[in-house]
């Protein structure tokens, strides 16, 4: 990655919008200077949080670098681009910030607004990559190949960290390295078999607890002698092993045959309970069968005076079915013969009703026209009086329409002189300001001119000394010739040079020339002021007994002539407007009459025609009543609803009879066949009771135990109850064998599993006795180390000239505590001896970790995918070096820029001024910092 461009726009100390040009700057050393905080270091802060949205100290976020010189007006962000490979990206990222609102709020007031965050990301073909902020900086980091650790450690070696990974300790050299070579997850394998070793601990903790506790679930009989060796395995686990499998064989051994034996037992007493259950169940049958038999005789002799009140009662039912029956039926059938009668009468009531109604509907008709013709009479002698009374309306309207023109050409003259007095209004205040303009110019121009003319004077007095001094006699003066000089001028001897005179002149000048330009200005504008005046007064005598001007009394003259120009419009407006109201109504009554005149002659017609449709309407309607009344005399019932209700009473009746002979009848049918069945369930029960007498006779011959049935259960339940016990016992004991068989196959796999991960866990977390701390990590870290003193060294060689090397501490010279194998050592070629880092002064301390610097860049490289950097900062550091380590520091350098690479330094150093032809000036003053790029 190499940056080409960069531009800061109200970021940190810069105000304003600065770009710095690193493809002018070109490939090598460039030195970045400038005063204190003016913003140097901001720099490679605007790189770092364009790429990843960080800061190169990690202590400032991105809303802290809002410039506080920077204008409301002035967005805040920082735009790079660079260059990946062979292809050309720009970032624009803006933090989240606090800017003044571009509108007043409802108090009038321009309140604080949040500019949100925000990046963009141009990609070589000219599109924007399409992400939120999450997805964009993934794609930068993919782009550039590094996170921003890794790419803080390669590209910029901070002010203030280069001693830090030189002199770190072990521990802190592991968190620095676990971060940048991305070694944690050693680390985490580390905790994992830390964790998966403690794990296996507490199962088998827990597993010693679940097997005791199985253990002790075991139970043996009472007089059995299995019962101490069960003790034995609670308190020995090494007998965990056959023996508790054998023991335990044995106990459910004994269980099994005591659980034979009581249900043999039980056996038998139940086998005398059934015996002794069916004889007294024989007895129980035999009394209950008897009292079944008693109930049938006696329901037998209860109904048989039932029966012939129900034989009764369906013969009486019969019977008057039989006779009132045909008395109904005849009566029916002649009601059904009279219904065509009926429906008849019905037809001639509908017939009635309608012509009645059509009666009616006529004289509505024939009152509706009457009234119709009535009131169109009315109107028509209405609209007759009307018509009288608004002739001569049209006449007038013509005179009104001539006179609202006149007054609204009259008012629009007035709405112009009103515009011209406005004008001349502003006319005579602008004259009234340029007059005094000029006037304050042509006191300053008569000011500067007595200065001026004072000034001269003093001058040429001044010169005309100098000239007398200079005279001899017998000479020529240079200015008269004399050659005798009686009375020479004496020097003044004032402070007047040429520069002041001639200054004062041209000052002079300028205000004369502005006073010019003043007059000019005056009267351009009072001549305006003339025409326009002009104007008004010719317009305003056209409409006005006198000629108006653009004074205040004037203007109120226009104004009362515009209220009375306003009323009398008003006034005319409304008179027209009741003109033509009445007009229309004129109009709408002439067409009126027309229709009246009209709709008279067809009503005339309609009402003759309804009258005689009516006299028609009234003599049907007197045809059908008689013939109604003759009708319904010959029925008789006056009506069909009368002989309809009769007829279904007649039938509810019929029916009637016949549903009480059926009931009667049922209820007798009913009451005999209940009889049939108690006479045969009486017999049955009979053989019933023979066949019990005959089984009781023959269970006393097999004999019967002198106990008593409940004797017997009792015997029974004590039974059940042991075995329900030792079957229990049994079952808990089955149970827990099978749990102990299972837990003590998993802690045999348990114990050979933590024998494993033990060791690695003790490998991996360096717990090994007699051996130093060496974690994983840290072993895998030490050949990072390795590599990067490697690279160090390379450097330090041509920085020393091999008087030191850094050296990475043997693993045999580390301490047995604490957290070591990073640890680092130098190598004197000097003295050819080992010693701390600590004891380098101040400049080799600069050198060493200058190189571990450079020599972590490489490797940090290499293990990011081969990602190639063309750039690097390097902040302070070179005061502490005399003028051959600078050198040499220097040529280092150069030669780790190459052609291509740009390594920027920040430095206060004057020799590094002078050193390095390319730099960029930082500046700062009351706006801010500002970038000058200056290249010898």
């Amino acid at each position: 990655m190499k940056p080409l461009k960069l531009t800061l726009s109200a970021f940190g100390s810069y105000g304003g919008t600065e770009v710095v040009d690193f493809e002018a700057i070109g490939s090598g050393i460039f030195l970045i200077t400038g005063d204190t905080g003016a913003g140097k270091t901001t720099l490679f802060d605007a790189i770092t949080f364009c790429l990843f949205d960080e800061t190169s100290g990690g202590k400032r976020d991105g809303e802290m670098m809002r410039s506080q010189y920077a204008s409301d007006e002035t967005p805040t962000y920082v735009e790079l681009t660079f260059l990946a490979g062979k292809d050309r990206y720009t970032v624009r990222r803006n933090p989240a910030y606090q800017r003044k609102s571009r509108r007043k709020n409802k108090d009038g007031i321009y309140a604080l607004t949040r500019e949100g965050a925000g990046v963009e990301l141009t990609l070589p073909d000219g599109s924007i990559f399409k992400g939120k902020i999450p997805e964009t900086n993934k794609k930068i980091a993919e782009i550039v190949g590094l996170d921003a650790s890794q790419f803080l450690q390669i590209a910029m070696i901070a002010q203030g960290d280069f001693l830090r990974l030189l002199l770190a300790p072990s521990k802190e050299r592991k968190e620095i390295f676990g971060k940048i070579f991305n070694t944690r997850i050693y680390g985490r394998i580390q905790a994992k078999l830390r964790e998966a070793a403690g794990n296996l601990e507490e199962e088998l903790s827990e597993n010693r607890k679940d097997c005791l506790r199985e253990f002790a679930a075991l139970s043996a009989l009472p007089e059995s002698t299995e019962a101490e060796e069960l003790q034995k395995l609670t308190e020995n686990e090494e007998r965990w092993g056959e023996t508790a499998q054998v023991t335990i064989e044995a106990v459910q051994q004994d269980f099994s045959e005591k659980l034979a034996l009581l249900k043999e037992q039980k056996k038998t007493v139940q086998d005398e309970i059934g015996k002794k259950e069916l004889y007294q169940e024989l007895q129980s049958r035999k009394i209950n069968c008897g009292e079944r038999m008693a109930a049938h005789e006696s329901w037998i002799l209860e109904k048989k005076l039932q029966e012939q009140e129900l034989r009764r009662a369906a013969e009486e039912a019969a019977k008057a079915l039989e006779t009132r029956g045909a008395q109904v039926e005849a009566e029916l059938l002649r009601i059904q013969s009279l219904l065509p009668d009926y429906q008849e009468l019905e037809n001639l009531e509908g017939r009635l009703k309608k012509a009645e109604a059509d009666r009616k509907k006529l004289e509505s008709a024939s009152d509706f026209w009457q009234e119709k013709r009535k009131a169109g009479k009315e109107e028509t002698e209405e609209l007759k009086k009307v018509q009288e009374s608004l002739e001569g309306t049209e006449k007038e309207i013509p005179d009104l329409e001539k006179r609202l023109r006149e007054l609204s050409l009259a008012r629009e003259a007035c709405t112009g002189l009103q515009e011209q007095q406005e004008l001349l209004l502003g006319l005579e205040t602008s004259l009234r300001k340029k007059k005094a303009a000029a006037e304050q110019g042509l006191a300053l121009y008569k000011k500067q001119a007595e200065e001026y003319n004072k000034l001269y004077t003093c001058f040429l007095a001044e010169q005309v000394g100098l000239i007398a001094g200079q005279l001899k006699e017998g000479e020529p003066c240079p200015v008269c010739g004399s050659r005798e000089h009686p009375s020479p001028a004496k020097a003044v001897h004032q402070d007047v040079t040429q520069e002041k005179v001639d200054a004062a002149k041209e000052r002079a000048e300028s205000l004369q020339q502005e006073l010019n330009r003043l007059k000019e200005g005056f009267v351009a504008e009072k001549q305006r002021f003339q025409v326009e005046n002009a104007h008004l007064q010719e317009e305003s005598a056209r409409w006005f007994t006198e000629a108006l001007s653009w004074k205040k009394e004037d203007q109120e003259k226009r104004r009362e002539k515009e209220q009375v120009l306003d009323d009398e419009s008003k006034a005319l407006k409304k008179r027209r407007e009741d003109l033509l109201k009445k007009k229309k109504r004129w109009e709408a009554g002439k067409e009126r009459l027309k229709v009246l005149e009209s709709e008279t002659a067809v009503l005339e017609e309609k009402l003759e025609k309804t009258r005689a449709e009516l006299e028609k309407a009234r003599v049907s309607c007197e045809l059908a009543r008689k013939e109604l009344e003759l009708k319904r005399s010959r029925l008789p019932y006056p009506e069909k609803r009368k002989a309809e209700a009769v007829y279904q009473a007649l039938d509810q009746e019929k029916r009637t009879l016949k549903t009480e002979a059926n009931r009667s009848k049922a209820a007798l049918d009913q009451l005999l066949e209940e009889r049939n069945r108690h006479f045969g369930a009486l017999e049955s029960e009979k053989e019933e009771q023979n066949r019990l007498r005959e089984a009781l006779e023959a269970e006393e011959k097999k004999g019967i135990l002198p106990e008593t049935l409940s004797e017997l259960k009792e015997r029974k339940e004590s039974l059940e109850e042991e075995e329900r016990e030792l079957d229990h016992l049994y079952r808990k004991n089955e149970a827990a064998a099978k749990e102990i068989a299972v837990l003590l196959k998993k802690r045999e796999e348990l114990t050979e599993t933590y024998g494993m991960v033990g060791r690695l866990d003790r490998t991996a977390n360096g717990k090994r006795r007699q051996a130093a701390g060496l974690d994983f990590q840290t072993y895998v870290q030490r050949r990072y180390f390795q590599a990067i003193i490697h690279e160090a060294n390379r450097r330090l060689e041509v920085m020393t000239d091999r008087k030191f090397y850094l050296k990475c501490r043997d693993i045999s010279d580390l301490k047995l505590q604490g957290e070591v194998g990073l640890d680092l050592d130098i190598y004197s070629c000097v003295t050819d001896s080992v010693r701390d880092v600590r004891t380098l002064s101040g400049g080799e301390s600069f050198m060493a970790a200058l190189a571990m610097a450079l020599g972590m860049a490489d490797i940090v490289q290499r293990t990011a995918g081969k990602v190639r950097l063309d750039a690097m900062f390097i902040d302070e550091g070179f005061g502490s070096l005399d003028e051959e380590s600078r050198e040499q520091a220097i040529r280092v350098l150069q030669e780790l820029a190459g052609e291509e690479r740009q390594v920027g330094i920040i430095s206060h150093v004057e020799e590094l001024k002078k050193q390095l032809d390319r730099k960029l000036v930082i500046r700062k003053d009351r706006e801010g910092s500002h970038i000058f790029l200056n290249i010898l």
